[in-house]
């Protein structure tokens, strides 16, 4: 559920808190000179587990919350009202989707799910290149054998599977039967996402990031934008471009 994402951030936040103070706070520490040099921390800091930046959206949610809890302190009469009034703002920027390394993947691959369909439904899209509407609307009779090799077939694309993808499959079931069985919610991406925090991946991830991170493994693999638009299902080479450029 949303509450559980919510919880997520403020987890992280709290990290990030934690590192900037060295572990101890007082109210009379948090001024607005405190809470503008905070801001600027978000700003340049990693990561809790990688050497990337923090995305610009990451830095302004993260604030955020730690300003909203100054809020509260203030409104309880911890704090003077004047150190949360014209906090620094962040402009936000649209969200593109992360794609997963590698070593990421394998870490998700490793990492035990508390929702294993969806566990195997998410690695099953990085291994295909099918999105969120596909995986979900996926039957048995779907999966196909030709030529030796066992093929995902839908209305516009045929999908190679190779045998990490079978063994995600499992046993075949009833052709009219739906694959995975899931639909979307919000406990469904609380949940993904917790998986991913598990696996020590800090930063949200979605269907589209499954999807991005099948076509940039290919493109690392010397693959041709042609074919990896075909698997993709894209009727113009451009979509996949604007695809693995976002």
């Amino acid at each position: 559920m949303l509450e559980d994402q919510n919880h997520f951030n403020y987890n992280i936040a709290l990290k990030h808190l934690e590192h900037f103070t060295g572990g101890e706070i007082s109210f009379e520490t948090v001024t607005s000179d405190w809470l503008r040099k905070f801001n600027e921390f978000l700003k340049t800091t990693n990561g809790l587990r990688c050497e990337k930046p923090l995305s610009m959206n990451s830095a302004s949610t993260y604030f955020n919350i730690i300003h909203s809890m100054a809020r509260h302190a203030a409104n309880g009469q911890r704090i003077d009202h004047c150190v949360i009034n014209n906090p620094p703002i962040n402009k936000r920027v649209k969200a593109s989707p992360n794609y997963l390394s590698i070593v990421e993947l394998n870490k998700l691959a490793s990492t035990p799910c508390n929702h294993p369909r969806l566990k195997n439904a998410f690695l099953f899209s990085c291994l295909t290149g099918l999105g969120w509407k596909e995986i979900e609307s996926l039957k048995w009779r779907d999966v196909a054998l030709a030529n030796g090799s066992w093929h995902i077939r839908t209305t516009n694309i045929s999908v190679p599977l190779n045998g990490q993808a079978m063994l995600l499959l499992g046993e075949l079931g009833n052709p009219e039967c739906n694959i995975f069985n899931l639909h979307y919610s919000a406990a469904l991406c609380a949940n993904l996402n917790k998986w991913a925090l598990h696996a020590g991946i800090l930063r949200q991830i979605t269907f589209s990031s499954a999807k991005l991170s099948f076509a940039m493994a290919l493109l690392n693999q010397g693959v041709s934008i042609e074919l990896i638009s075909e698997l993709l299902g894209h009727r113009h080479v451009k979509s996949t471009i604007k695809l693995l450029q976002s």
